[in-house]
């Protein structure tokens, strides 16, 4: 009996021992797979440190909002100056006599004009330079601008634009501040111009405009 009883015994104990060997590592299994919760917890704020990255994407779309709007006067002018604009920012000139001589043509884009006149800068003036300013004229229905670097000196205080027989221009600095300009232009659509004919001519930011009782012939 004691024979079988130690056997029992001993079979009692390699269950036991058989149990802890199964348990022991289904316990560290277990720990490590308790632990595994722990090990991912940082990640876990991950979502939350994504949420900032979606405020400045809300803050982009609120800094784009303002393109919905109208654009201010400022904006409206980096694309080119209206002509308030353009009124307001000139600077008249004190004195400016304008008379012109126009002739019709029996056709079409075959009428002349000439004119020859003065002028004086505006207490507010900055001067003049028309190598590097635009020249703007306008004699009743046609205008015409002649860009910044068209004009080249052709003396002392004098500068020149041609282009072929259809237009030449001079202005000339004379003594006690007088500016003197002619012009004369031909093959040019000047239909539906009548007295009194209104002529403005700016240079850079300066101009003049005058009403005139022109010379048709």
């Amino acid at each position: 009996m004691k024979s079988t009883g130690r056997f029992t015994h001993t079979l009692v104990l390699i269950a036991l021992l058989t149990c802890g060997l199964i348990i022991a590592p289904a316990l560290a299994l277990g720990g490590h797979r308790g632990k595994s919760p722990a090990l991912q917890a940082p990640a876990a704020p991950a979502p939350s440190s994504e949420t900032p990255s979606t405020a400045p994407s809300s803050e982009a779309a609120a800094s784009t909002a303002p393109s919905s709007q109208a654009p201010s006067p400022e904006t409206s002018s980096s694309s080119g100056p209206s002509p308030e604009a353009a009124q307001s920012a000139m600077v008249p000139f004190s004195a400016f006599t304008p008379p012109v001589e126009i002739q019709f043509g029996p056709m079409a884009n075959d009428d002349e004009f000439e004119l020859e006149g003065a002028f004086v800068l505006g207490a507010g003036s900055d001067g003049i330079s028309p190598p590097t300013e635009a020249v703007s004229l306008q004699i009743g229905t046609y205008s015409m601008t002649i860009p910044a670097g068209s004009f080249q000196q052709a003396g002392q205080g004098s500068y020149m634009y041609m282009t072929g027989n259809t237009l030449e221009v001079e202005i000339t600095q004379l003594p006690g501040g007088v500016f003197e300009f002619q012009m004369e232009g031909q093959g040019l659509e000047l239909t539906g111009t009548v007295n009194p004919v209104p002529v403005t001519l700016m240079i850079g930011n300066d101009g003049g405009s005058a009403i005139v009782a022109a010379l048709f012939e």
